[in-house]
């Protein structure tokens, strides 16, 4: 028995590939621009928080040394 045998289903499975094609071209195009986004974003926070501890963590090693 063929389960596609009337034309709703028939439809049905269509427009199902179609908003499933939809969804995932949509994703693939945005995930990837999002996550570059994010590791940049990252990566910033970790420079901008290096560059503020700098001074302290120089005078820390001049003091360990020093001792």
């Amino acid at each position: 028995m063929n389960p596609l045998r009337s034309l709703r289903d028939r439809l049905a499975v269509v427009f199902g590939l179609i908003v499933l094609g939809a969804i995932a071209t949509v994703y693939l195009s945005t995930v990837p621009r999002l996550q570059d986004r994010l590791t940049e974003q990252k990566l910033d926070g970790l420079e901008a928080d290096a560059t503020r501890s700098a001074p302290e963590l120089s005078n820390a090693l001049i003091v360990a040394r020093n001792d």
